[in-house]
């Protein structure tokens, strides 16, 4: 079989992986004894298809990664403020244990490196905002972050993104 009948076949009876050697057809009404055997000899064939279409996404997604990490600053600033929230945890834990075994404050300086990276700052701070609660707000940043992984200038994604959140304040400033 081509690909191209194997990803129509895939789409019409929506079949998945189970990712143990088995397929899975979710659209079974559909499939009557004749049809279920054709699935069954192209069964090979549809799991390399599957495959192949995992790494396209996993390749896709690591090349978005990569250039969300590009951005420069991002790496060093994530990890200072990963240092600096495991020393508040150690020495929240220290006080309430009241042993007085205070753990060293890490030699990192988040504000210099802010200052320094300031595409870093607002890449890091979409990424954040995109789990917020409020879904408009949420989509705002989503699109942000989904621009940065694309690579696009971070300057025109900030007056974008700056934009779409001032228009959010004007539609809502009454509720």
């Amino acid at each position: 079989m081509e690909k191209k009948e194997i990803a129509a076949m895939i789409r019409k009876y929506n079949i998945v992986d189970n990712f143990d050697g088995r397929i899975r057809i979710l659209n079974h009404h559909a499939v009557n004894e004749q049809i279920r055997q054709e699935i069954v000899a192209a069964k090979p064939e549809i799991l390399a298809y599957l495959a192949e279409q995992r790494e396209k996404v996993r390749a896709e997604n690591k090349r978005k990664e990569d250039n969300f990490n590009a951005i420069p600053g991002v790496q060093e600033l994530r990890e200072a403020r990963r240092q600096l929230a495991e020393f508040r945890r150690a020495f929240d834990r220290a006080f309430e244990q009241g042993d007085g075994r205070y753990p060293t404050k890490p030699n990192v300086d988040e504000e210099k490196l802010s200052q320094q990276y300031p595409a870093a700052v607002f890449a890091l701070k979409v990424e954040y905002e995109t789990g917020r609660s409020n879904c408009e707000l949420s989509d705002i940043a989503q699109q942000a972050y989904d621009a940065l992984r694309e690579g696009e200038n971070w300057k025109t994604v900030k007056a974008k993104y700056d934009a779409e959140k001032e228009k959010f304040v004007e539609r809502h400033i009454w509720e």
